[in-house]
């Protein structure tokens, strides 16, 4: 299961994550552990869609398993003082499931985008 501890398991020893990243990502997955509304095994993931936010828009990312899709709102637009500890969640979910990570827009594998 994606719980905190795995969670956090991306942050550990050689993470360049600052104290304030690992304080505000503690702090949101031990929000979304309270709900219960965010609780997938990770082989029940079938794909994971980011969509990247833009100058106009906050962006998204999605999680699709064969009965349902969740969807997590990044409420972030490029320029916010927030997009490094978003650099840190794509970096995460790339270590996550790296063959199960999609650009939503581009529809390929984070892995094999153009930066």
């Amino acid at each position: 299961m994606w719980t905190h501890g795995g969670l956090l398991a991306y942050f550990g020893p050689g993470s360049q994550a600052t104290q304030e990243e690992l304080d505000s990502a503690k702090k949101v997955a031990d929000e979304l552990l309270e709900t219960k509304e965010f609780e997938l095994e990770k082989d029940s993931i079938l794909r994971i869609c980011y969509r990247e936010p833009n100058a106009f828009s906050g962006g998204s990312v999605q999680f699709e398993t064969s009965n349902q899709k969740i969807k997590v709102n990044v409420d972030i637009i490029r320029g916010s003082s927030e997009l490094p500890t978003l650099n840190t969640l794509v970096s995460c979910l790339s270590a996550f499931a790296p063959d199960r990570f999609y650009d939503d827009r581009k529809h390929v594998l984070m892995s094999q985008k153009k930066r």
